[in-house]
């Protein structure tokens, strides 16, 4: 936060009772009376300690790292006892679309599509978010959690809910 407490020193007085009184020779006009509302000064005030007390978004080197693009299968290690697959034998990719950044959290869109040849397609598509700390959500036809990593163009997602799920799966950027 940016918030500090400081003393500010009294405002000077709008009104002076020596206003109509010239000194001396001194031969100026009488200023022009402004007219202040008595609620706008501590108004403008409240306005402005307001503005400084917003919370300061994280370094651009604290934020989490865009995932936008398009990925290819390197590997999937489904729950076990199943044993991981990977081309040529599964083929897949990961779609992902990142759209908004809020302090350490990104979220956007995914679609996933994993063909394992004599086992079936695994299909999936929704949002997901990703944070600065590496865990990850995913919500599709699945609600996951777990972790991310990111290493060059490779994307590790490790998946450790729900139990059924878990499962960790490398991606190429293509």
């Amino acid at each position: 936060m940016s918030c500090h407490k400081t003393d500010t020193p009294p405002l000077p007085p709008v009104h002076s009772r020596s206003r109509g009184v010239s000194r001396p020779g001194e031969g100026r006009a009488d200023p022009v009376p402004h007219r202040v509302f008595p609620g706008a000064i501590p108004a403008m005030v409240a306005m402005f300690l307001a503005a400084g007390c917003e919370e300061d978004p994280p370094p651009p080197e604290e934020t989490p790292p865009d995932l936008t693009g398009t990925y290819e299968l390197v590997s999937l290690k489904p729950p076990d006892p199943l044993p991981p697959v990977g081309p040529p034998d599964a083929t897949g990719t990961f779609t992902v679309r990142q759209t908004a950044v809020m302090g350490q959290e990104a979220s956007g869109t995914f679609s996933m599509n994993v063909e394992i040849p004599n086992v079936g397609t695994i299909e999936d598509n929704g949002t997901y978010k990703n944070r600065f700390d590496g865990t990850w959500e995913q919500s599709g036809n699945l609600q996951t959690k777990g972790s991310y990593t990111v290493s060059s163009d490779t994307l590790t997602v490790i998946v450790t809910e729900p139990p059924a799920a878990v499962s960790t799966t490398v991606w190429k950027r293509r």
